[in-house]
């Protein structure tokens, strides 16, 4: 399962764990996305991002535990 899936589900860890520790998220976003968009930029040649999004996906699904390590492999 994604993260995206993981964190659209109000019922999963991550979300739960997201939500007791980061409360105020919505405040927080909509006081510096104004600020922050200026700073989106083309992607840098060079980098997969699809690649660093699936290491940090499998790394954080087992850091909380979300699927066992046998079914983190792609197939």
């Amino acid at each position: 399962m994604s993260l995206t899936s993981e964190l659209d589900d109000s019922k999963s860890k991550v979300r739960l764990f997201m939500v007791d520790r980061f409360p105020n998220t919505a405040a927080v976003c909509q006081a510096v996305n104004p600020q922050l968009r200026p700073l989106n930029r083309p992607s840098i040649q060079g980098y997969d991002y699809g690649m660093i999004g699936t290491a940090f996906d499998y790394v954080s699904g087992i850091t909380f535990g979300l699927r066992l390590m046998r079914n983190s492999l792609p197939a």
